[in-house]
């Protein structure tokens, strides 16, 4: 999702995420406190979307040297075809929440679509 929906200041780690989509917002936290012991700091950035916070030195270098940084200079690079199938499905499933749909045609058959400035 931070591909997506976030950025990296420093050594902060922010992703944007719809305040409708509480699992999200739930999940993050699992996540960042499970995985590098740190508490998501929640911010109220506007009537339906909250901006999630974290600190964390190593992640940060490694999204901003390896991702890019900012809507319009983040890429998805060489390496990650490489790596393995589950961790590609994770990185496109969580591009799909943040910047992508699947919607179901006229003609019966289903289309994903990522549209972003990224």
């Amino acid at each position: 999702m931070w591909l997506g929906d976030g950025y990296c200041t420093g050594h902060k780690i922010s992703i944007s995420i719809n305040s409708e989509e509480e699992f999200y917002i739930n999940k993050l936290k699992e996540i960042v406190n499970k995985l590098f012991h740190r508490k998501l700091e929640i911010r109220k950035r506007n009537k339906s979307c909250y901006e999630c916070i974290f600190s964390f030195k190593q992640l940060s270098n490694f999204l901003s040297l390896n991702f890019g940084k900012y809507s319009y200079g983040k890429n998805i690079p060489e390496w990650v075809k490489t790596i393995n199938s589950n961790y590609k499905k994770n990185i496109l499933l969580g591009y799909l929440n943040s910047d992508g749909c699947i919607y179901k045609h006229t003609k019966g058959y289903y289309q994903l679509c990522y549209i972003s400035i990224n």
